[in-house]
């Protein structure tokens, strides 16, 4: 049995954390009453099995990291133990959860930290299955979700593995041949040379990727405001006189590398005909220029490209979503919170982008059903741009009278 693991660094944005796609997982009732006057207790255990009592189709582990980091050898979890509720704990199709005593200490104390938890524990159950399709599509076959509290708030990840997760029973069995033990950590200092040795040459390699991709219009995947900025900056030095670059966004072409699409607005664009004009590097390294009325948009049937220049436009005329890059990034993360975006599809970038369309209203209102019941502030920030998007299906705003 191999315990050695692999941890996918996951960052918690709600982009990644609210999906709503699930398998073999019941979804709960996020409206879980949590009052100050239940799960009175002193003890972190009983607590804890309290807690795992509310989730009956979950699987925890209870981690004690302070501890077991002063710990040389053997050490399992809180009080030396693993403390399972649950059977297959990481199989896939079986949602589970190790969380860290740090954790349910504090929920123990406070009562708006505890009501934070249950949003992510409900999140992880109700979005299982995308995940489950992320962690596949990485080469793991196990995985779980951490909820950890090192001083800084709640952080969450997930801690994937290439083969079952031992038990307890197995891991006291195996620490205790000595041969098990030599080889351990050996196998642990080799894997930090090698780590130290991959990184350093990824790094290098990342430094000449990047040069050689200077020149052309396909972009690493780095999509933050300065590097669109940057992007768009450069376009309108050139000789772009009749045009203007008003959007930048991207499809996936290959692993980690995506093709940039710009939108400009062209000189013949009015009020009363509003043409927003793509533009992009195909796959057979021809430019593609294609022009998109925005008044023949049919927002109940609408392709990414056609949304790309709709939300655009409605930026421009100053619609604009708070606490998003712009209009397209928020509705790309609804997109992704619904489980229908294509980050891995690198075949299919172009055509999904341009072809494939669905009722954008419709999906939406999906996305809102059940981010709206999330008690976390990620996800009601996202609920709130959900009904901003609705809205600005039918906006009031349809001039480009304050635009400069």
């Amino acid at each position: 049995m191999e315990i050695e693991s692999s941890v996918s660094s996951y960052i918690s944005s709600i982009s990644a954390a609210y999906k709503q796609t699930y398998s073999k997982t019941s979804k709960v009732d996020s409206q879980i009453s949590i009052s100050s006057e239940e799960s009175i207790t002193s003890d972190p255990l009983a607590y804890y099995k309290d807690l795992c009592s509310k989730y009956p189709h979950i699987s925890f582990r209870l981690e004690d990291y302070a501890t077991g980091a002063n710990v040389s050898g053997c050490f399992l979890g809180y009080n030396n133990s693993m403390n399972q509720v649950g059977e297959n704990f990481g199989e896939m199709g079986q949602c589970s959860i190790q969380i860290d005593v740090s954790v349910i200490k504090k929920m123990m104390q406070d009562q708006q930290y505890a009501e934070n938890v249950h949003g992510w524990i409900q999140s992880f159950e109700q979005n299982y299955g995308s995940h489950a399709t992320d962690v596949t599509s990485h080469g793991n076959s196990n995985f779980c979700f951490t909820i950890d509290d090192f001083g800084e708030g709640i952080q969450t990840g997930r801690l994937c593995a290439n083969s079952s997760f031992s038990t307890e029973e197995e891991v006291k069995r195996m620490w205790a041949n000595e041969d098990y033990q030599k080889s351990v950590g050996q196998l642990f200092e080799k894997q930090k040379a090698d780590l130290i040795d991959i990184y350093l040459k990824m790094t290098e390699n990342c430094i000449l990727k990047m040069k050689e991709l200077t020149s052309s219009e396909i972009i690493e995947k780095k999509e933050q405001a300065e590097d669109i900025a940057a992007i768009t900056s450069k376009y309108n030095e050139e000789e772009n006189a009749d045009r203007k670059v008003v959007g930048f966004t991207t499809f996936p072409v290959a692993e980690h590398v995506k093709a940039g699409v710009f939108a400009f607005l062209p000189s013949e664009s009015t009020s009363e005909d509003p043409i927003i004009q793509i533009e992009y590097k195909g796959s057979d390294g021809e430019k593609k220029i294609i022009d998109v009325h925005v008044n023949d948009i049919d927002v109940e049937s609408a392709s990414d490209m056609e949304m790309f220049a709709y939300l655009t436009y409605q930026g421009l005329i100053g619609n604009k979503i708070p606490n998003a890059l712009n209009n397209y990034d928020a509705y790309q993360r609804m997109k992704f919170s619904d489980g229908d975006y294509y980050y891995h599809d690198y075949q299919n970038g172009e055509s999904r982008f341009l072809d494939e369309k669905i009722n954008t209203s419709e999906m939406i209102q999906r996305v809102l059903s059940w981010m709206k019941n999330i008690n976390h502030p990620d996800a009601q920030m996202h609920a709130r741009m959900c009904e901003d998007l609705l809205e600005m299906l039918n906006p009031v705003n349809d001039t480009l009278e304050n635009y400069v």
